[in-house]
């Protein structure tokens, strides 16, 4: 029996600790349910379309898209149950300009509010029509989307689809990626991509397609089966994660012999990782190529040299060099952005017995950004990739610079000088048909791509000037022929005007045919045909006698021009021009 409160005080158990946490822990749920229920009817209750909701969605506009919105038409915003925005009417600015660069018809997306509370990736409306963006805004030439959002006709493949159709310049083009379907209360659907959701992206001049699909611990994976410029270029596959600070991208790519694979760490403020091609065949540089060409259709070329905003290290290397079978060698060359300037090298390597060296820098911390480019190969065995059993060796010098305020003036004022001189050796004669398309053919009808031809000496000397290359001189001597060319290179616009004249040796077995070539057209894929109009014209001003031995910043020591050298005879030695005259009919 308890006679005192003070004894029964006593004997009353104190609460736990634990028992104190979970009803303050019960307490902090029901006070934060009954702010969260409040949240959701206030919430139900916002949206509209008032002025004060018109401006925060083109404030959104403006940091997402860095130019100046106008929403003239705000239909309606809600935030709960469904996050939902219709406008119509949408025009952009440049921030400092007065004349609209972009449009948008109509806009209508939703999806569901517990969707966006979980950054669960479905969507349940999306509706967008008329896009018209000016040339040089976002891409080069003019876009315009005549359509983009949910197609449910499921043709051919059974599935809803995001599509996209419209035109890019005067190009139609279209875009589709499959999506998974949802039936929800209501009869309201809900969408997002499928667990294996191909994907097709198509131009006249280039075509992607594939399928993504997610990846084990988070991520994507987009795996390429073809890129196309129509015809196939390469495949692979590129897999996406998200870290904590920011993306790393892992990609492997596939194109004809060649494979590359490239680990890259890409944070806010920094880029680091590695491009590694185990094995790189040169007949395969074509391939490359055409994606220069494929990027060139888009970016915009006036853009100015910038890179104030980037932070980066990537190294590039390649483990082996083939060519028919060869190996010939391997290189690395680091790439460096920092302080608003890139370096790129030193490259390091051996080509086919020849040592690599060479740099080059873009500064942008000055105004205008200049342009420096030096490096070379010294003692290139370029025997190596033919199938020849004689030794041949080559130097090749270059050194360029520039300087300018964007990337397409950059090309155009470039200055300098590239120089190859070969000694005695012995090549396929198919490896005159560099470019393909029947040069060898076309130039020498009389000899097969599989004969082996004598080389006594090759001298190309490319002076630059204002982004003009022009050969001064180009010549090659062989047993059977010379040649000799004339012409230009456009460095900005990526094309050829060269002529090709060979003059024809007698042998044992008659004299050879010889026909002019006019080479012409885009770097990549030039047309190849006759020089009629080259015909009985005095090519002996471009041959021995006028070969000059004054490099404009070139020694004769830097290019292994010795008295021992095979070339030395035709520069040491300078011949009479009178004997080198091919007269009409000969």
């Amino acid at each position: 029996m308890v006679l005192f409160y003070e004894d029964e005080k006593k004997l009353k158990p104190e609460p736990t600790k634990l028992r104190r946490r979970v009803r303050l822990a019960l307490i902090i749920l029901v006070v934060m349910a009954c702010f969260f229920g409040v949240g959701l009817v206030i919430l139900s209750a916002m949206g509209g379309s008032g002025e004060t909701l018109r401006l925060g969605a083109q404030d959104y506009l403006r940091q997402a898209t860095g130019l100046e919105p106008n929403i003239g038409q705000l239909d309606n915003v809600t935030f709960f149950p469904e996050v939902s925005i219709s406008m119509k009417d949408i025009t952009f600015k440049k921030i400092d300009g007065d004349d609209n660069v972009a449009s948008v018809g109509s806009f209508d997306f939703s999806m569901s509010f517990w969707d966006v509370l979980f950054a669960r990736r479905r969507i349940r409306s999306l509706e967008v029509q008329k896009i018209h963006i000016d040339a040089g805004v976002m891409v080069l030439r003019t876009l315009d989307v005549e359509r983009m959002g949910i197609d449910l006709s499921k043709e051919n493949s059974g599935f809803a689809r995001l599509l996209m159709r419209g035109r890019y310049g005067a190009d139609p083009f279209h875009a589709t990626l499959a999506l998974a379907e949802r039936d929800l209360k209501g009869g309201k659907k809900s969408f997002q991509r499928r667990k294996k959701s191909d994907f097709l992206i198509d131009f006249p001049f280039v075509n992607l397609k594939g399928f993504i699909s997610p990846m084990r611990g988070g991520g994507i994976q987009i795996n390429i089966t073809a890129l196309g410029a129509p015809e196939k270029i390469l495949s692979g596959q590129v897999n996406v994660r998200h870290k904590s600070n920011g993306l790393n991208v892992v990609a492997t790519m596939k194109g004809g012999a060649s494979t590359l694979v490239a680990d890259m760490r890409m944070k806010k403020d920094r880029i680091d990782g590695g491009i590694n091609a185990p094995v790189f065949d040169l007949k395969d540089v074509g391939r490359y190529m055409a994606l220069r060409d494929i990027y060139s259709d888009f970016a915009i070329p006036d853009d100015q040299i910038d890179f104030s905003d980037r932070n980066m290290y990537v190294e590039i290397s390649v483990k082996k060099i083939k060519l028919d079978g060869h190996d010939l060698g391997a290189v690395r060359l680091p790439m460096h952005v920092a302080d608003n300037a890139l370096k790129i090298g030193p490259l390091e390597g051996e080509v086919s017995g020849g040592i690599l060296r060479g740099t080059v820098a873009i500064n942008a911390a000055v105004d205008p950004a200049t342009f420096t480019m030096k490096g070379g190969i010294k003692n290139w065995h370029y025997a190596q990739i033919s199938n020849a059993v004689a030794e041949g060796t080559a130097d090749v010098v270059i050194s360029l610079d520039g300087e300018a305020k964007n990337w397409m003036a950059l090309w155009g004022s470039l200055n300098g000088e590239a120089v190859l001189v070969a000694g005695a050796g012995e090549l396929a004669s198919g490896m005159i048909d560099f470019w393909g398309g029947g040069l060898l053919n076309t130039m020498l009808p009389d000899i097969s791509s599989d004969d082996k031809m004598k080389l006594n000496c090759a001298i190309a000397d490319l002076k630059v000037k204002n982004g003009i290359a022009k050969p001064d001189p180009f010549f090659i001597d062989t047993g059977r022929v010379t040649v000799v060319g004339d012409g230009e290179i456009n460095i900005p616009e990526q094309s050829i005007s060269l002529r090709l004249s060979p003059k024809t040796k007698k042998i044992s077995a008659g004299t050879l045919t010889s026909v002019p070539v006019r080479i012409s057209g885009s770097l990549s894929k030039p047309s190849i045909g006759p020089d009629t109009m080259g015909l009985g014209t005095k090519i002996g001003g471009l041959l021995l006698g006028a070969v000059n031995p004054a490099f404009l910043v070139f020694s004769m020591t830097d290019l292994g021009l010795t008295e021992n050298h095979p070339c030395y005879e035709f520069i040491g030695k300078p011949q009479s021009e009178d004997k080198l005259e091919v007269k009409q009919g000969q």
